[in-house]
């Protein structure tokens, strides 16, 4: 498990930000939407108050002696690729996320269990060895994400304020919503956090539940606190028109759930506003 802190600079008090989860390309699988990663990729750097994280499985992986593989499974693009499928993925990896490193948009990439089943085979940590070539934070499979935010004019700084994610790859939760939903909210019992956020189902799930407190001093008060659930999603196409299939219709899973997820937060105001599908 890692911490991962980020500051973030705000001028004025009406400032929103919003943290675009993504997850699961699989980039290097025939099943990879090559075009929606890139569109998302775009309306993230394109998006003033916008900041991402990658909660796993950037690269497919299925090589070797994984029992998943296919050759069928492998994009022609990469595997015809000179310096090697891995180098391929990674390069393109590297490249499709250029716009966001060159911003200082992307606060950090997790690992999936796709590079996990890698290392374990090559003891090669791959996604933590692309981190530190592109310089973006590696977050492990589950990380507290410290956003920290201040709000400064051109003399001082007024305010500050941290908001924490609980972000993780994920693993298990069923294959319905209602179970991946329930799956989150379990973790509230164990992990202290104003937002959960996990990869890994291909099904995109949100929810936001309301925790009443009372402030330690001051005013005797009721308030409300929001807190944000979601399973982000994917950019991995489990059904595809042609004589492929990917392993995820092998194995019957329902269709996935294509994009990522946005964190909406205010941090002067309700702190976590919303957390919804990304849309574009």
């Amino acid at each position: 498990m890692r911490i991962i802190d980020h500051e973030i600079v705000s001028t004025r008090r009406s400032d929103t930000f919003r943290i675009y989860h993504i997850s699961d390309p699989h980039i290097g699988n025939i099943a990879f939407d090559r075009p929606l990663w890139e569109k998302s990729i775009k309306h993230i750097s394109d998006d003033p108050h916008g900041l991402a994280v990658c909660n796993g499985d950037l690269l497919d992986l299925i090589l070797g002696k994984d029992k998943r593989v296919d050759p069928d499974d492998v994009d022609p693009d990469f595997l015809i690729h000179g310096t090697g499928i891995v180098a391929a993925q990674e390069e393109y990896a590297a490249e499709s996320l250029r716009p966001l490193i060159e911003e200082k948009k992307l606060i950090c990439i997790h690992a999936g269990n796709h590079d996990q089943t890698w290392k374990a085979e090559h003891y090669k940590n791959v996604i933590n060895e692309l981190c530190g070539k592109i310089g973006v934070p590696y977050a492990s499979y589950t990380a507290f994400i410290r956003l920290k935010f201040a709000w400064r004019d051109s003399r001082t700084q007024h305010r500050s304020r941290v908001i924490i994610e609980r972000s993780s790859h994920g693993a298990g939760g069923g294959r319905t919503k209602g179970a991946i939903l329930n799956h989150l909210h379990n973790l509230n019992k164990s992990f202290d956090a104003d937002a959960f956020v996990q990869g890994h189902t291909h099904r995109r799930v949100c929810d936001i539940a309301p925790r009443l407190l009372t402030p330690p001093r001051g005013e005797a008060k009721i308030v409300e606190k929001l807190i944000a659930y979601a399973s982000t999603g994917s950019f991995f196409q489990t059904y595809r028109l042609g004589p492929e299939s990917s392993y995820g219709e092998r194995r019957d899973y329902p269709p996935g759930d294509m994009g990522g997820v946005v964190l909406e937060i205010a941090p002067w105001g309700e702190g976590i506003r919303n957390i919804t599908p990304l849309i574009l």
